[in-house]
Formats: C-alpha cells, sequence, structure tokens
C-alpha cells in the first residue's frame, strides 16, 4: 500500500512509487540500497519509463485452480510432469516458489 512498483530500463535506471507523504523522507534520507550508493530524484508521471511487455495472453479451460492443473493446462504437461517442476523450484507464484 505504500510502496508500489518497481521498474528498469536496460541502462541501469530504476524507478518506484510511493505514497506522497513519504516523499521528502525517502528524498532526504535514502543515500544507499544494499552495497550501493543511489541518489532518487522527483519525476513528473510523464518521464515513468515504459516496460517492454514480452508476455503472450492465453485462453485455458483449467479442470481446478490448482497450481499443477493450471500449469498442466499451459504448458501440455502431464500433472506428474507439473509436479516434478514445482518440485525441483522451478516455479514461482506471485515471485515465492
Amino acid at each position: 500500500d505504500t510502496f508500489g512498483d518497481i521498474i528498469n530500463d536496460e541502462n541501469g535506471n530504476w524507478q518506484f512509487f510511493i505514497k506522497a507523504e513519504l516523499k521528502d523522507y525517502f528524498l532526504e534520507e535514502i543515500d544507499r540500497i544494499g552495497r550501493t550508493k543511489v541518489k532518487l530524484s522527483e519525476l513528473p508521471l510523464s518521464k515513468v519509463l515504459v516496460q517492454e511487455d514480452d508476455s503472450e495472453e492465453m485462453t485455458s479451460v483449467a479442470i481446478s485452480l490448482r497450481l499443477d492443473a493450471v500449469i498442466s493446462v499451459i504448458t501440455n504437461l502431464s500433472r506428474s510432469q507439473v509436479k516434478k517442476i514445482i518440485e525441483a523450484g522451478e516455479v514461482k507464484l506471485n515471485w515465492h516458489l
């Protein structure tokens, strides 16, 4: 709710969104992220980086909303094959293994 999307381009530029009431704190207090020195500045919305989207939209019907069933439909693999992929840590849902 307070900290929004983080986006970057291919030139090492990063942008993120925060609530307006935290702007001054971020600009005055944040000078490092980890070991990396950073300089934050406020930009107008007209300067927001546009991400290239190489995703592909699909429509499928799965027998249930179980993760293995959905991935099986999308990849045309059996649920047992998908189970092995999930157990191997090759699947993330909402950025979690």
